[in-house]
């Protein structure tokens, strides 16, 4: 999150505000979970239309509001 790396483990939480640049992966040897909720609600549709084959994930982000950083 931003230029900070943390190492989460089972049952920590990271808030990320608005506007903080962040990502995330696995780095361990097996298969993880991943709780993501939103407030306010809304952001749910944007991955409703990511879903969709062929969506174009910066066009479909930048509609609400995001922006993707490679």
């Amino acid at each position: 999150m931003d230029d900070t790396e943390y190492l989460l483990e089972a049952g920590d939480f990271l808030n990320v505000l608005p506007g903080q640049k962040h990502t995330w992966s696995n780095k361990s040897n097996g298969t993880v979970e991943l709780l993501i909720t939103f407030s306010p609600s809304g952001i749910e549709d944007m991955f409703r239309e990511f879903d969709v084959s062929g969506a174009d994930f910066i066009a479909v982000g930048r509609k609400y509001g995001m922006k993707i950083v490679e």
